[in-house]
Parts: structure tokens; C-alpha cells; sequence
């Protein structure tokens, strides 16, 4: 009762936010269906898998792939909180899945959703505790799992009145299966029965052998630096450090983890100097252009695999970091910053194998990559022991479709 009058009491601030985002998407769908209205028609015996954002759809979507596979009439409903992340569902186009967006979570709002979607299972990748919601599906018989589950330190460290919340969400889980042995400590150390929590492994190694690679080779003939899903004020510092290294005429090119902030980007970096491209204004990059900024959407694959080395962004700031397998997947050589607490499991199993490098700060990465650069071999090195490092695992998915079906086989089509 608490959780909802709290939920009810911030209710206008949760209204203008979601406004907001629905201004700046264009989104009427957005506005609509976080409260509960205009949700899509889908079939009998729906699979419903909760992804927040760009990072959890991708991490699904090997999975909802492969029980495809074995059963291509099965009906699936993915939802997001973000447009970005709906976006890359949408652009999945796959057949008998359907999105929608995640209602906030107040009780009429979560009871709306549920009465038209009618899931008979819910997933939920990775992180996602929502009282209202999980105590609706208990109430309603949808079994809850988790998937991939992991705790960040903002949740394990939340104050005892969240982490009460948070328990209370558990005990209505049907299952937990978590990424590590150190994610299973976490669910244990909000509540969760250890009777329900099993440590598969994590889901975001899974092999994608048909990873769709968006072609984006005609943007330039020049060959390029990646600075991969960058933060606030990682892009000043990236700009400050390209003035100063010799790359030859090699071009840097941006793609911010929020697209959205592109122009702002190319503002900001007007007093460096640099000749600056815009990809969302449709600007060429000439022998000129020394920084390419691609604002763009779903995109972000397809400059990962030309470039010659892909930094990940989110770890010069104290953001925590961006998923580093994709690129890896992809065979190209990583570098992160000193913050990658966001991925600390899987950046410890990189550097474990000598498959990526981590700096210190910004000068450490200007000396990197200049070592790169100059060392065809190492780069070789790098790229090689990633992808035998995500071999190692890929058949993750899997695992998770077997355990899934051990526990649910009857509510799947026959």
C-alpha cells in the first residue's frame, strides 16, 4: 500500500517525464500504452518478454530467435520502456513478435496491460523489480522469471524501505536465472528463496551468427576509430585527445549512446577546431572531416565492424560502462575506460584473456591507441582472443531455451 501511495504522490512528475519523451520521440503509442491504452491485438498463449532498453533487446533476442526456430507460430509480445529499445525491436521483423511499451508501474495502469496482453508467461531480462507488476501477474497465475538476472550496485545498496520493495517483488517470482555465482549473492541478499535461483551463465554471449550488420560503408573510403554508445562530456575529451595524436587521416567517428544529443555533440565540439560531420543533417565527410558523428539509430553494428579499433564509451565518465561483446563478437579490438563497473563480470573475463585493454584516463587511451595503431599484430591479437572468448559460450541461449522448457513446456504451442 505504501509502494502505491508513494507511486500516486510522484504520479505528475511520472506524467510530465512521460509526456516528454513522447514529445521528443513523436510517440503517441509511447504516451498511450506506459498508461495502460491502445495495446496490440496478439494471439492465444502469448510469451511476454520484458527488455528496458537497446541492451536487453539484444540480449533477448538470440533467445526468442531460437524457440522460434523449434516453433514458428508461437506468439511473442516484447516490451520496452524506451523508444530506442523499440526501435530495435520493430526493426527485428520478426514474425509473430509484437511490441509494446511497459506501462508505469500503478496498479490501474499495470491491470490494463494485463487484461488486453493476457500472457500466459512472463520474462523479464536481467534487472527489472517492479512490485506492482509482479504481484498483478502472481494474482492473475503468469509466472514470473527472470532472465539473465543481475543486481547493480544501486539496487543492492538501495535503502531498507526499497530493498523491502524489492523482496516483496521477489517473493512472487517463480524463477531467477542469473548470469553468475555473484549475481546469485545479490537476489540472495534482497530475499530471494534460494530454492529459485540457478546460475546459467550469461545470456548476452549467445551466438548470433545472423547478427543483421546494417551497411553504413558508403558514409567514407577512409579508415576509422570507433568511440562507441559515448556520455555527456566523454565527447569533449575524445575531441581534445584527437587534436593532439597523429592518426594520419584516419577519421574518429562518434555514435552517442543517446542520439538524440547529436547536435548538442556537434555544438559543443565547434570551439575544438575540428571539422565536424553530422549524420543526422546528411553532411559528407570530406578529406577534411576529422570528426563524424553519427546520430543515428540503430546503426551502432555496422561502424563497430570496419573499424579498426572500437572504444566503448560510458567508462571515461562515472556512467559505468557499454556492453563490450558485440563489438568483440564482431572481431574488432576493445578498449574501455577505468569506469566499467556496469560490466564489471564481463570486462574482468576480457581482460582475464588479454581480449580487450582498460585505461586509466584519457592520456593512457591516446597512448593506446597509438600502440595500436602501429602494431597490426597486437590488434590481430586483441580481435583474435575475443572471439575465442565468446566461443566459449555460444551455446548460452541454448542452455536458457532448455531450462525455460523444463519449466514450462506445457505453456508453450505444441
Amino acid at each position: 500500500m505504501a509502494y502505491r501511495l508513494l507511486l500516486i504522490f510522484f504520479f505528475p512528475i511520472i506524467f510530465i517525464y512521460t509526456v516528454k519523451i513522447a514529445i521528443r520521440y513523436r510517440s503517441l503509442k509511447y504516451f498511450l500504452q506506459r498508461y495502460g491504452f491502445a495495446y496490440p491485438v496478439v494471439g492465444d498463449a502469448a510469451i511476454w518478454v520484458h527488455c528496458a532498453s537497446v541492451g536487453e533487446v539484444n540480449t533477448a533476442m538470440p533467445l526468442i530467435k531460437l524457440f522460434l526456430e523449434h516453433n514458428p507460430d508461437q506468439p511473442f509480445v516484447v516490451s520496452t520502456a524506451t523508444p530506442t529499445g523499440a526501435k530495435m525491436v520493430v526493426n527485428s521483423q520478426l514474425n509473430n513478435v509484437v511490441h509494446c511499451y511497459l506501462p508505469v508501474d500503478l496498479y490501474f495502469c499495470v491491470r490494463r496491460f494485463l487484461r488486453k496482453v493476457k500472457p500466459a508467461l512472463a520474462f523479464i531480462m536481467e534487472t527489472e523489480l517492479w512490485p506492482e507488476l509482479y504481484h498483478q501477474c502472481y494474482k492473475r497465475n503468469i509466472p514470473v522469471t527472470i532472465i539473465n538476472g543481475r543486481l547493480s550496485k544501486r539496487t543492492l545498496n538501495a535503502n531498507n524501505w526499497l530493498k523491502k520493495q524489492y523482496k516483496s517483488a521477489l517473493d512472487v517470482v517463480a524463477h531467477v536465472l542469473a548470469r553468475s555465482e555473484s549475481d546469485r549473492q545479490g537476489f540472495l541478499a534482497l530475499g530471494c528463496d534460494a530454492q529459485k535461483i540457478e546460475v546459467l551463465g550469461n545470456l548476452k554471449f549467445a551466438n548470433t551468427a545472423d547478427l543483421n550488420i546494417p551497411d553504413v560503408s558508403d558514409f567514407t573510403n577512409r579508415n576509422y576509430i570507433l568511440a562507441a554508445s559515448t556520455h555527456d562530456n566523454e565527447e569533449i575529451q575524445l575531441a581534445e585527445l584527437w587534436k593532439d595524436i597523429d592518426v594520419g587521416r584516419r577519421l574518429l567517428v562518434i555514435v552517442p549512446r543517446h542520439p538524440e544529443r547529436g547536435k548538442k555533440i556537434a555544438e559543443e565540439l565547434q570551439g575544438s577546431g575540428l571539422i565536424i560531420a553530422l549524420r543526422s543533417d546528411q553532411q559528407p565527410v570530406t578529406e577534411n572531416t576529422q570528426i563524424y558523428i553519427a546520430d543515428t539509430l540503430g546503426e551502432l553494428t555496422g561502424f563497430m565492424a570496419n573499424a579498426e579499433i572500437v572504444f566503448m564509451g560510458g567508462s571515461l565518465v562515472k556512467h559505468g560502462g557499454q556492453n563490450i561483446l558485440e563489438p568483440a563478437r564482431l572481431s574488432r579490438p576493445i578498449i574501455v575506460g577505468p569506469y566499467f563497473y556496469n560490466f564489471q563480470q564481463e570486462v574482468d573475463q576480457f581482460l582475464d584473456n588479454q581480449a580487450c585493454i582498460q585505461v586509466e584516463d584519457i592520456n593512457q587511451l591516446a597512448t593506446t591507441i597509438t600502440d595500436l595503431l602501429n602494431n597490426k599484430d597486437l590488434r590481430d591479437a586483441l580481435s583474435s582472443r575475443a572471439v575465442q572468448l565468446m566461443d566459449k559460450q555460444h551455446d548460452i541461449a541454448e542452455q536458457y531455451r532448455a531450462r525455460i522448457l523444463k519449466y514450462y513446456r506445457d505453456y508453450f504451442l505444441s
